[in-house]
Parts: C-alpha cells; sequence; structure tokens
C-alpha cells in the first residue's frame, strides 16, 4: 500500500504513484560510487529516471554523448 507521498510526473505529464523514499549507491566508471538520497520508488515506470536538474544543484558534472 502506498503512503501520502507527492506522486512523481514525467515529461508526458502522466502521474505515478511512489511507494517509497530511500537512498540508492551507483557505481561509476573508474571505481568510485555515488550515493543519491531522496530517490523515490515507483514500481509502474518500466524505465529508471534521475533528475539532471537535481544532479545539477549538487555540483554533479554531466556529460552526454552520441553513444548514450
Amino acid at each position: 500500500m502506498a503512503r501520502d507521498f507527492e506522486p512523481v510526473r514525467v515529461g508526458n505529464s502522466q502521474h505515478y504513484v511512489v511507494f517509497g523514499i530511500g537512498s540508492v549507491e551507483l557505481n561509476l566508471l573508474g571505481g568510485s560510487t555515488l550515493v543519491l538520497h531522496d530517490v523515490r520508488h515507483v514500481p509502474d515506470l518500466s524505465r529508471s529516471l534521475i533528475s539532471m536538474g537535481q544532479l545539477d544543484e549538487v555540483s554533479i558534472l554531466l556529460g552526454f554523448s552520441s553513444g548514450g
């Protein structure tokens, strides 16, 4: 049963129910790790999403290439 979390809205304006909030540890290239806090658990999403705006707020440098 979902608690009273603010729903997640994605790019096509659909809203999804949040079932929990926690932390996730990501293994990065080069062997370092990044811990993301306040991560929303949204089981109805078929893919994992990361907010570029929130990463920018904590000074995470983002880079993209044509390869993905």
